[in-house]
């Protein structure tokens, strides 16, 4: 039998070498992977190529230390297709076992010959030498708790020093491992939860509650989740713990005025919609008309009204005031590492200092729009103290008719992924006194 892929259209681990290369340029996975939907790629393919290549961002750090032995030159000094076609091939290797090793290798080589066909031996050496273990590998018995700890979770450093110094080695490492976990689709339910319950058990669509929100569900599998009639009617949305935690935290009722700045993809926005009612008043704001588009889909799926707007959150175009204010700041995204792990190799210490001008920024416009004795929510998904606390101490020191909500049982969350499927994340409640 001829077994031999097909070359009139790529191949899974072409498409995922592509998808890999973009991702160093600056695309974002969960975009690069959703739009394999609009492919002629089969599921069993598209199923591959998610789990190259997350997986392969996920693991980076061991797998070129894994690399790094086989190697006799830096990992810098090889041309980036060369680097990413042997980092996705070792993952094979090391967390694949349905593929054989062979067959790793041998598609490896074969995609080295097409893009720099003189390195195509190093690809088969290093590659064999790996799939036979045949030198000594990582880790470094000689290292520091924290150097294991970033190695073994495939995590920066400085990350892990700051999580080690604030929470601990141990939740470190839980929160590490939760992120390193493949993640589930996180199903937010409106009204009753037991059709959508039932229609996902017809489905053969399998499917977990989440342990502390009832509103929510975990599903691991989600192939057939958004042909179904529970989908299509608006019984639900896409919304992680962390972001439905914030949006509860801000305490929206019936009838209230909410102003969403930074809203798309609009997870926040459907749910202040669907609390403040008809009776409500819901107005979005964000300043990608493209990603808005998602918001207006999800809107109308649900059958909520909501006034979007395209527009600079430091320079709202909006007048009145708002019983709701909700800030979901551009933030580095470290709580997020589960679902985007490229962000672990984008960020560094230097990012946060940046960002959170803008964060102060947007605060500052957004603080305008709130009514006497109205609630600012500030969140963001980040872990990180420079974009959550610092900035939020410094806009109350600038602002003394805003002071933290008295009538909430603690006006701050603290978020650190204890589960796969988490985020980390942070939220301030402020109210307006004056």
């Amino acid at each position: 039998m001829d077994i031999r892929p097909d070359r009139s259209s790529p191949t899974a681990r072409q498409t995922a070498l592509d998808l890999l290369l973009r991702i160093e340029k600056g695309a974002f996975s969960d975009h690069l992977l959703e739009s394999l939907n609009a492919t002629a790629m089969n599921e069993k393919d598209r199923a591959l190529v998610r789990e190259i290549v997350l997986g392969t961002l996920r693991w980076r750090r061991p797998i070129d230390a894994l690399l790094s032995v086989y190697l006799t030159q830096p990992l810098g000094r090889l041309p980036l297709p060369t680097l990413t076609l042997l980092r996705f091939s070792a993952y094979q290797l090391r967390h694949l076992d349905r593929v054989p090793d062979y067959a790793v290798v041998s598609e490896a080589v074969d995609l080295a010959t097409h893009r720099d066909r003189k390195r195509a031996g190093v690809v088969n050496a290093v590659l064999r030498g790996i799939a036979d273990h045949r030198k000594p590998e990582p880790p470094d018995p000689d290292a520091s708790p924290i150097q294991q700890l970033a190695l073994a979770q495939s995590a920066p450093q400085w990350l892990v020093e700051r999580w080690v110094a604030r929470y601990g080695i141990d939740r470190a490492n839980t929160a590490l491992t939760a992120l390193n976990a493949r993640q589930p689709v996180t199903l937010r339910m409106f009204g009753s939860t037991e059709p959508i319950i039932e229609e996902l058990a017809r489905n053969g669509i399998p499917y977990r509650s989440h342990p502390t929100l009832e509103n929510l569900l975990y599903v691991d599998r989600p192939a057939g989740l958004f042909d179904t009639r529970a989908f299509e009617s608006g019984a639900f949305i896409i919304q992680g713990p962390a972001a439905a935690r914030m949006v509860d935290f801000a305490d929206i009722h019936e009838g209230h005025s909410v102003l969403d700045v930074c809203a798309a993809p609009g997870g926040k926005t459907c749910v202040a919609a669907h609390r403040a009612g008809p009776r409500g008043k819901v107005v979005a704001v964000d300043r990608s008309a493209l990603r808005l588009r998602r918001l207006i889909e999800n809107t109308n799926r649900l059958g909520l009204q909501a006034r979007i707007v395209a527009a600079d959150a430091t320079r709202l175009p909006l007048t009145g005031r708002y019983d709701r204010v909700i800030v979901d700041a551009p933030c580095s995204g470290l709580g997020t590492i589960g679902k985007h792990p490229e962000i672990k190799w984008q960020r560094g210490p230097k990012d946060l200092l940046a960002l959170s001008r803008v964060q102060s920024e947007i605060i500052e416009a957004a603080a305008d729009r709130v009514r006497a004795d109205g609630v600012l929510l500030y969140s963001t998904c980040t872990t990180e103290p420079e974009e959550n606390e610092a900035v939020i101490q410094d806009f109350l020191d600038r602002n003394p008719r805003f002071q933290p909500d008295p009538d909430a049982e603690s006006a701050f969350l603290n978020l650190l992924p204890e589960h796969p499927g988490d985020d980390g994340g942070f939220a301030a409640r402020l109210r307006r006194i004056a």
